[in-house]
């Protein structure tokens, strides 16, 4: 999965993740290291969190069909 976030996205979301780190952990990340983290956030734990979002839709809008005929 490739990021879509745009350059100034992508540089909120790196200082998040070094702030997170240094406050969390006590460890500063570099720029690079905060890169390589999200670049890995982004193939290996982001489609998790994606699929579960389709789930609930797709579990929302199915509710919302089963109770049409009764609108």
């Amino acid at each position: 999965m490739q990021s879509t976030h745009s350059p100034e996205q992508k540089s909120l979301i790196l200082s998040s993740l070094q702030r997170y780190f240094n406050e969390n952990f006590d460890t500063e990340l570099n720029d690079l290291q905060a890169d390589l983290l999200l670049d890995y956030i982004i193939r290996e734990i982001a489609p998790f969190a994606y699929n579960k979002g389709v789930e609930h839709a797709r579990a929302y809008f199915e509710a919302r069909l089963d109770d049409l005929p009764g609108v």
